[in-house]
């Protein structure tokens, strides 16, 4: 959920509800947002969004330590400026499908830093969401995947890089293209034996559990049901 738009009462309300409901099986993510047009249709402006987040994350956090049972809170993030605001809470991490290993660790490091300081104990791992698609033939499914994952990294992009005002149509689209490009190359695509040996490299870094996403637009559902089944396939070998 994006916190800033939403009140703390009814969202811990809401969440103790459910997680008893579902016998503590209820884990709730929330994260800041970044599209004008949501905050808009809250009534909320978008520049005080971190300062919503402050005060809010705090209360929701000591609502969802004090429910019975008490419901795991993560907090989404794709920068260190986020990671540190977690940090301070000693809240587990949700972190972003679009960012590199490398990206994670510095994120990662702002995080502990800013857990040390407030003198808070950190969770014993984090949660990370991948692009990951399980295929024996590369070649053939990456033909079918790519104008589906470029339409949709288009309309992330397009949300969070909108057009500045003195840039050229040009200029923005080829930034646009330069963001798109840079996306696209953090999907996992291969087989069992690959994508396997890939999230345990985001594994040994802290992260656990990996959501592996691997529904992009209007895919066939026979490509589909074969990527779930492969996913099914990476699970057994991640748990020996």
């Amino acid at each position: 959920m994006l916190l800033p738009m939403h009140s703390v009462e009814k969202v811990a309300a809401d969440a103790t509800t459910m997680s008893r409901l579902g016998e503590g099986r209820l884990s709730l993510g929330v994260a800041l947002g970044y599209r004008d047009a949501e905050f808009d249709g809250f009534g909320v402006r978008r520049k005080d969004r971190g300062k919503l987040m402050d005060s809010m994350l705090p209360r929701l956090a000591d609502a969802c330590r004090d429910a019975d049972p008490p419901v795991p809170l993560y907090v989404g993030v794709a920068t260190a400026i986020a990671a540190e605001r977690a940090g301070r809470l000693g809240l587990p991490l949700f972190a972003d499908s679009t960012m590199t290993a490398t990206e994670l660790r510095t994120m990662l490091d702002a995080y502990n830093q800013a857990a040390a300081t407030a003198g808070v104990t950190t969770p014993p791992a984090h949660a990370l969401q991948r692009d990951v698609f399980v295929t024996d033939d590369r070649e053939r499914d990456w033909a079918a995947l790519l104008p589906e994952l470029r339409y949709m990294r288009r309309q992330y992009g397009g949300w969070s890089f909108p057009q500045e005002p003195a840039e050229s149509v040009p200029d923005y689209l080829d930034r646009l293209e330069a963001d798109i490009e840079a996306k696209l190359k953090n999907l996992i695509l291969g087989d069992t034996a690959m994508v396997t040996a890939r999230l345990r490299e985001f594994e040994s870094l802290g992260f656990d559990p990996i959501v592996c996403r691997s529904q992009f637009g209007n895919l066939p559902r026979d490509l589909l049901r074969r990527a779930i089944e492969g996913l099914g396939r990476v699970r057994a070998e991640v748990s020996t």
